[in-house]
């Protein structure tokens, strides 16, 4: 288990990584499209659609915290449509 000074180190270390990092349209679009489509591919192999709706709600949270948005989770399993 991890101690806290390990913590505060291990945010140290994202912070000072994350700064100044900044993100392209392209590559947004690249990550979505490997996301979407590998979703699909999950769900064709499991022969169930329920393994898509976390994958698009992670990548919802993604781009929004990308955004600095409310990264919230959009909607749970059990709200999803059928």
């Amino acid at each position: 288990m991890a101690t806290p000074r390990r913590w505060r180190a291990t945010w140290r270390w994202r912070r000072r990584w994350r700064a100044g990092r900044t993100w392209n349209p392209e590559d947004l679009a690249l990550f979505t499209q490997a996301t979407l489509q590998g979703a699909f591919i999950l769900a064709k192999a499991q022969g169930s659609a329920d393994v898509v709706f976390p994958c698009i709600d992670h990548l919802r949270q993604h781009v929004a915290h990308l955004l600095g948005a409310d990264d919230a989770p959009a909607f749970t399993l059990k709200e999803t449509p059928p």
